[in-house]
C-alpha cells in the first residue's frame, strides 16, 4: 500500500488547484510535469511504482496521510475538479445520492407512481428494496427516505 512519504517522494499535489506534478525524473516523465491522465469515465489516473491510482484518492491521501475510509465525492459532480475543498470521504450510499440528477432537484428516495398520482418512498438494503410509504409529495417521500437512512447508519456505529 502506497503511504503519504512514498506519494509525496514522487508527486507535488496543489490543494488549490487539484493538480499532481512529478518532482521526479524518470523514463517518459520529466520533472515539474503535470502528472496522470483522464480516464474515460472523467477521472484523473496516474501510475506510481506500477499500480494505477484515482487523483481523487491520492489528494486525500497527501493531505491527510492515509486513503479515504469509504468512497470519495466530489462535491461539484465534476469527476477532474480535484481541489481538496471538493473531496470529502462519504460512504457509497451518500455518494450516489450527489449525483447529476440529485444535483439537479430529484429528491433521493422518491418515485412518482402516476397511477395513483403520488410519491413512494424506498431505500435499498443489501440488494434489496424497502418501501417506506406512499406520499402526496416528493419531498415528504425524501423526508421518509431520510429518516430511515439515519436510523441505518445509526445501526452500523
Amino acid at each position: 500500500m502506497l503511504t503519504q512519504e512514498e506519494l509525496k517522494e514522487s508527486l507535488h499535489y496543489n490543494p488549490e488547484t487539484g493538480i499532481f506534478t512529478w518532482i521526479i525524473k524518470k523514463s517518459g516523465i520529466t520533472c515539474n510535469s503535470r502528472a496522470g491522465y483522464i480516464s474515460i469515465r472523467g477521472y484523473e489516473k496516474i501510475k506510481i511504482n506500477g499500480k494505477l491510482y484515482s487523483s481523487h484518492r491520492l489528494a486525500w491521501l497527501y493531505m491527510n496521510n492515509k486513503f479515504p475510509a469509504e468512497e470519495i465525492d466530489h462535491i461539484n459532480g465534476n469527476t477532474s475538479d480535484n481541489r481538496i475543498i471538493n473531496l470529502r470521504d462519504i460512504s457509497k450510499r451518500r455518494n450516489q445520492g450527489n449525483r447529476a440528477i440529485h444535483r439537479k432537484g430529484k429528491l433521493v428516495g422518491a418515485v412518482f407512481m402516476p397511477k395513483i398520482k403520488k410519491w413512494r418512498a424506498q431505500i435499498m438494503i443489501n440488494k434489496e428494496i424497502i418501501y417506506l410509504g406512499y406520499f402526496f409529495t416528493e419531498v415528504d417521500a425524501n423526508n421518509s427516505y431520510k429518516i430511515k437512512l439515519q436510523e441505518i447508519e445509526n445501526e452500523r456505529k
